[in-house]
């Protein structure tokens, strides 16, 4: 709790240092106010935070709120008079918000959409857009159309300039769906409650309580646990990790206040102003404006790891969308010595991305580890897997070679897997594994091993399955794998597929130097 002083002068005034007011209503004019003074300071003052934008961008298609007083329209980018515009950022949940579709587009750019039919979120995004003096408004649902798939091709690699051109990001941080809202209104006891006390000479002494709000939340975002006083849910959402990673400045409406965030100040209405930065991206962001213009391969390796660590500890609503929501950032990284970019993996540095492994978060949180049901997506990419992955960095082949990427015809890309077949010539050793039991795999250290022998001898060793229900059955029952090598000492496990003749999956990845009793031998894979 924080205590806030009266007006004047008091006794305790050498005791407690005042701290400014929470308003009960976070949309209040006076936050609002504050808002646009930090945009006027940042405007005026902030070299970092306006050495990139095109001035005279647009997107493809934006929401102009000027109009009318009580309707939007959609308007196409490159017909409407160039203008600054604010871009949303909000959760999709599971209410399907009203949205722009081939049918919808004709009448939403003659006659408008209604402000009334808007969901709460978007109705207070247009509010915050009007109240700060611009014309235009991105919305996802809005501003690409929805069911199209050549538009959604065309739309998603270009939130990088979407983000990074808009003058400034709205993010609905606390509200689950577009009906939370971006305002919050809460119990005026909750953010200043009274105290008053009689001395002992008569004089009374008045203090006000206050929440002394907890901003670990917007810190560490996706590794911390849901606190239901801190609800975050956005920070939990991938979609929304390349948005926060290309925003210049962006205003968070939390359910306490909103905390302002630029690539020079990071503050707050409450002003505790030593917090870091919100969701733990400083060395993202800071990597993709200094290490892309330098073009070291090695460094943009390292953080295309760092990208994907951060990146899949967060959730999607979509399967498929898993390349599309990041596929922004991969866009300005394949312009780069990185080379082609493969189903999530890059050409440049293909050994080290095959060697990806699943991780347990920092902390517990809901992501369930799990295989992807994108069926299209192979399984030597860590984007099959939904949960946390670690991909490897440095690693050098050894007797291990890729003889053809088989790329799909019809496939985006950057959204889609636009290879699902790699041939490969390796080491390879035939085994069994099974699931041992709970006790074996029932501490950090052992998470989601699994027992490996090979066929006809009695030395066990270790791997690490990817999908711990992949492997459930008894020694008894064991499961044929095969080991393939593609360092010194490390490779990937294996598994022959059902459907398909001589064709492999992938199950997990082996590592250490209690491989030399076995028997490899040379062999042509197909993985799948």
């Amino acid at each position: 709790m924080k205590l806030k002083l009266p007006p004047g002068e008091s006794i305790l005034a050498e005791k407690f240092t005042p701290w400014k007011d929470l308003p009960r209503h976070t949309g209040c004019t006076s936050n609002l106010e504050q808002a646009r003074s930090w945009l006027r300071e940042c405007d005026k003052s902030h070299d970092k935070c306006n050495t990139s934008p095109l001035l005279d961008y647009l997107p493809t298609r934006v929401l102009d709120v000027s109009l009318e007083r009580d309707r939007v329209f959609v308007a196409e980018g490159d017909t409407c008079p160039r203008g600054p515009y604010i871009a949303l950022s909000h959760c999709w949940g599971n209410f399907m918000p009203i949205q722009t579709t081939a049918s919808s587009l004709p009448v939403f750019r003659t006659q408008g959409i209604c402000l009334e039919s808007l969901p709460k979120t978007f109705k207070e995004a247009v509010f915050i857009t009007r109240f700060l003096g611009y014309s235009y408004l991105w919305i996802d649902s809005f501003c690409i159309i929805q069911h199209d798939r050549e538009d959604w091709a065309r739309e998603a690699p270009r939130m990088a300039d979407v983000y990074s051109n808009s003058h400034l990001t709205i993010a609905a941080i606390s509200s689950t769906d577009c009906t939370g809202g971006l305002f919050h209104r809460n119990n005026e006891h909750q953010v200043k409650y009274a105290i008053k006390r009689e001395l002992e000479d008569g004089t009374t002494i008045e203090l006000y309580v206050r929440p002394a709000l907890d901003h670990s939340p917007y810190e560490h975002g996706a590794l911390l646990p849901a606190n239901p006083l801190y609800p975050t849910p956005l920070l939990n959402r991938a979609w929304f990790f390349q948005e926060h990673v290309f925003s210049r400045r962006i205003l968070f409406f939390t359910n306490w206040e909103i905390v302002w965030q630029c690539h020079q100040l990071n503050t707050c209405i409450c002003e505790v102003r030593n917090y870091r930065d919100v969701a733990q991206n400083p060395i993202i962001r800071s990597g993709l404006r200094n290490e892309l213009p330098r073009g070291n391969m090695s460094r943009l390796h390292s953080l295309w790891t760092s990208i994907i660590r951060a990146y899949t500890e967060r959730q999607l609503t979509y399967d498929s969308d898993k390349l599309a929501a990041l596929a922004a950032i991969a866009g300005l990284m394949s312009n780069t010595t990185l080379g082609r970019y493969i189903s999530g993996l890059w050409e440049s540095s293909l050994v080290s991305c095959l060697l990806w492994t699943v991780s347990r978060p920092a902390l517990e949180n809901d992501i369930p580890l799990r295989r992807s049901t994108d069926t299209s997506m192979p399984s030597w990419s860590w984007a099959s897997i939904i949960g946390p992955v670690n991909i490897s960095e440095g690693l050098t082949a050894q007797g291990f070679e890729i003889i053809d990427i088989i790329y799909e015809e019809e496939a985006s890309s950057l959204v889609e897997a636009s290879a699902r077949i790699i041939m490969v010539r390796g080491m390879v050793c035939e085994c069994r594994t099974w699931y041992p039991g709970p006790n074996y795999d029932s501490n950090m250290s052992t998470f989601h091993r699994r027992p490996l022998q090979e066929v006809g001898m009695e030395r066990e060793c270790t791997f690490t399955v990817d999908i711990a229900s992949e492997v459930t059955c008894g020694r008894g029952e064991a499961m044929k794998v095969y080991l393939l090598k593609i360092t010194r000492d490390k490779g990937i496990v294996l598994r022959r597929t059902d459907n398909e003749e001589n064709a492999y999956q992938r199950i997990g990845m082996f590592g250490g130097d209690n491989l030399g009793e076995m028997e490899f031998t040379s062999a042509v894979l197909k993985l799948v």
